[in-house]
């Protein structure tokens, strides 16, 4: 029988799940209904911050105006996440849909984009597989250096991204879009079984070849993925939303006929992330930028930073409750008199504190 689920510890979190669970105190679901309950419980970021008025005819001296904020914070697998997610990927949808080749000429083509699928090795009955899944996820980030290590040692400069999916047993299953800015690849449209769909695969010599590198046939490679599946892209665009969406989109925008799968598959891809503290994807650093140079788009927005004439004095965690009171916080402002700001700064944390001590007596 399972052990009670605690409420979620709000000073150490993953820390106290993963070492329940690990111990065997809990088991795989109940480890699950404690991630679900913190990822359910929304927290809040509640800051103080301050601006400055120099002195002038109304005033002669420095005045500090306080005010206090709130916001929510994202939780692995929840909707805010995913929506940051989202906004984080925007750029994709940004990119021309111009497609590589023509997939309605059937003859063979030439592509510098793949889309690879991997898998995990199938678990060792000796080994519990609750620790067998932990140690596949923890293991993940050396498998992806050491294949990465591999492509370019064969064909120079590879760019990758890569989503940390898995499947519903918990096991990793990633999905992956590899680019080779030195290498083309040929790709033919290989016939399908009644009811699948036709792919377009690397002729055979080079499927071959870079299969044999990405699992690592040498056997000085290990650790190693286990089954890859490899295919030619011609729409990079459309590639990459459907990548996101495997985990952060809607489960009926990645298959409609198998949504509830795809959920299960969504849910048990977010707990074990978060239980191992694994990443939600991976990319190049360059993978953004060779990407929209290779499709010939310039118009890409990196960002801008910009420059905040407030400093944060306070920051720190709450629920909703406590939230909606450090809100509700009048804050007086301080007068600080005169000098340079950094004299003005010392100064109102100085009475700050002070503040603070007769509002504790």
């Amino acid at each position: 029988m399972s052990a009670p689920v605690l409420a979620f510890d709000r000073v150490y979190r993953r820390k106290t799940a993963r070492r329940y669970f690990l111990d065997g105190h809990w088991d795989e679901s109940t480890a699950k209904k404690y991630y679900e309950k913190w990822r359910d419980s929304p927290e809040y970021m509640m800051g103080e911050y301050w601006t400055f008025e120099a002195p002038n005819q109304v005033h002669e001296g420095w005045i500090t105006n306080r005010e206090r904020v709130s916001w929510r914070l994202p939780k692995r697998g929840d909707p805010l996440y995913k929506k940051n997610l989202k906004d984080k990927f925007k750029w994709m949808t940004e990119l021309p849909s111009t497609p590589v080749f023509n997939p309605k000429d059937r003859v063979r083509h030439k592509t510098r984009m793949l889309f690879v699928t991997w898998s995990t090795h199938a678990p060792d009955r000796r080994y519990s597989e609750k620790l067998n899944k932990y140690d596949s996820w923890r293991e993940d980030s050396k498998v992806v250096n050491r294949c990465m290590q591999r492509l370019r040692n064969h064909y120079g400069e590879v760019q990758y991204f890569r989503m940390n999916e898995g499947t519903q047993r918990g096991y990793p299953a990633p999905h992956g879009i590899l680019f080779f800015p030195e290498k083309e690849w040929t790709v033919y449209l290989k016939a399908a079984r009644r009811g699948k769909t036709s792919r377009w695969r690397l002729i055979n010599s080079q499927w071959r070849e870079l299969k044999g590198i990405i699992e690592g046939a040498d056997v000085r490679a290990k650790p190693v993925l286990g089954f890859t599946d490899i295919e030619g892209i011609w729409n990079p665009k459309g590639a990459l939303k459907y990548l996101v969406n495997y985990l952060v989109g809607s489960a009926s925008l990645v298959n409609s006929d198998h949504a509830v799968a795809k959920q299960a598959a969504q849910d048990a891809a977010w707990f074990w992330l978060w239980v191992t503290g694994k990443h939600t994807y991976s990319a190049s650093r360059r993978f953004q930028v060779a990407v929209a140079a290779y499709l010939e788009y310039t118009r890409l927005d990196t960002g801008t930073l910009g420059i905040s004439k407030v400093v944060w004095v306070s920051l720190v965690v709450g629920d909703a409750k406590e939230a909606e009171a450090w809100n509700n916080d009048h804050m007086e402002p301080i007068y600080a008199g005169m000098g340079t700001l950094d004299d003005l700064i010392r100064r109102a944390l100085r009475k700050k504190e002070g503040f603070h001590e007769k509002k504790n007596a």
